[in-house]
């Protein structure tokens, strides 16, 4: 009865579930993910991306070593992440994992 009288009263009737309480890695992730989607889509360099979100030592580096990067890897993933998620994969974010 308490959950309806705080949803009529336009309160939060209760804590949110667990499923969709998202863990401080996984927010920081989806930080690193639209930093550098947003960084890639306005045209800047990978290897200055990834110097912004990873070790601005990076943006020095050359282009031999950068190819062996393992920032270089990271930064790959987290973009392909994010294109995932832009795709489609953001509707798994409103679904239990139980599915």
């Amino acid at each position: 009865m308490q959950r309806w009288h705080r949803w009529l009263s336009r309160q939060a009737s209760g804590p949110v579930p667990r499923w969709q309480r998202f863990s401080p890695y996984r927010i920081h992730r989806f930080s690193l993910m639209l930093r550098a989607w947003d960084g890639v889509s306005k045209g800047v360099s990978r290897q200055e991306v990834a110097s912004v979100l990873f070790n601005p030592a990076l943006k020095k580096l050359r282009s031999l070593d950068w190819k062996n990067c393992p920032e270089r890897r990271r930064l790959h993933r987290l973009l392909k992440a994010a294109q995932h998620l832009i795709e489609d994969g953001y509707r798994r974010l409103l679904k239990p994992d139980s599915e």
